[in-house]
């Protein structure tokens, strides 16, 4: 009837302990729920834990190795059992086994970055990232350098380097220029040694801030050899970026030169100075020096010349002879005969 009906609506059943007392029956849980508080003439307040219990659809074994958690123990409360993976893994699975993960950047274990002595990434200043935390995947961490340096490793500290050009401010810096950033230290220890430096053929180099580059021009193959064929060196007025086109090329001997091309040349050999020059040979022997050709290829064909005309010595000083008729400076001492 009504009373047997408040009980099956709560999913108990009634039980009447004395047939001779009225108003005694009881509502009890069914099994596998278990008696918390006994229902008077009420409902009964029944736990059904099913993670432990024996039930259609309850645990059982299915969580294995895992934990097994219900959350809601209420008799009336079902389906609602979880796995739950055992720590340091994290993970649940609604009545079924859970996908455990580890992260083991944050966790502590025996293949966690912290082992329990420390985290590896952390005491060197690095950042660490696990980049598969599947709980079967393990020694999948690494340590990461924080910006501006850079590099990593798996499953231990990183070597960091730092690139002080990798920076913006210091390529831009150098690149307003026309100028490459160049750090030769990459040691994170090691700031402030980067450098702008000149692009080739311009030669320079400043610390920390634009260069001023020397553009010598000469140092270009093409131009240093244009003068040479000609047996001529070349020379930069003016070695400076910016100042271009104005190399020239410059005569052995004398003064002659011509701009971005070989010179005309000449060669006096009685007057400049060279190897092969008269040098003071012929003043010393009181003797006039000839060059006949200014040829710079032709050399050695100076002649020192007898004041008093012939003879002549080529590349030396000539044996002069004097005719005493013939020397005016003697007019009058003699007597010449015919």
């Amino acid at each position: 009837g009504a009373i047997a009906r408040v009980c099956a609506d709560a999913g108990q059943t009634c039980t009447d302990p004395n047939f001779a007392v009225t108003g005694d029956w009881e509502c009890a849980c069914v099994a596998p729920a278990t008696l918390i508080l006994k229902g008077a003439q009420k409902p009964a307040e029944c736990a059904l834990d099913e993670c432990t219990a024996t039930c259609a659809g309850c645990a059982g074994t299915v969580c294995g190795e895992q934990a097994c958690e219900d959350p809601d123990t209420s008799a009336n409360s079902r389906h609602d059992w979880m796995c739950v993976c055992k720590a340091p893994e994290m993970g649940t699975g609604l009545t079924k086994p859970a996908v455990c993960k580890l992260d083991e950047c944050t966790a502590q274990c025996g293949t966690c970055a912290n082992s329990g002595a420390g985290h590896v990434c952390s005491m060197q200043g690095q950042t660490c990232e696990d980049k598969d935390v599947d709980a079967r995947a393990t020694g999948t961490w690494e340590c990461k350098c924080k910006a501006p340096s850079y590099g990593a490793a798996v499953g231990a500290a990183a070597t960091c380097t730092l690139d002080e050009c990798m920076t913006e401010a210091n390529q831009e810096r150098c690149a307003m220029e026309g100028q490459m950033c160049m750090d030769p230290s990459h040691d994170p220890a090691s700031v402030g040694d980067w450098t702008c430096t000149c692009a080739p053929p311009a030669v320079g180099t400043a610390l920390m801030q634009a260069a001023a580059c020397v553009l010598d021009e000469c140092n270009v193959m093409a131009n240093t050899e244009t003068c040479a064929a000609a047996g001529q060196v070349c020379v930069d007025p003016a070695p400076a970026a910016g100042a271009e086109d104005d190399w020239e090329c410059w005569c052995m001997f004398g003064a002659a030169k011509a701009t971005m091309g070989p010179a005309t040349c000449e060669l006096n050999e009685c007057e400049d100075t060279c190897p092969t020059c008269a040098g003071t040979t012929c003043t010393a022997a009181e003797q006039a020096c000839e060059d006949p050709t200014r040829d710079p290829q032709k050399t050695g064909d100076w002649m020192c010349v007898c004041y008093a005309g012939a003879p002549k010595a080529v590349a030396a000083a000539a044996t002069c002879e004097v005719d005493e008729c013939r020397d005016f400076s003697n007019f009058g001492a003699h007597t010449c005969k015919h």
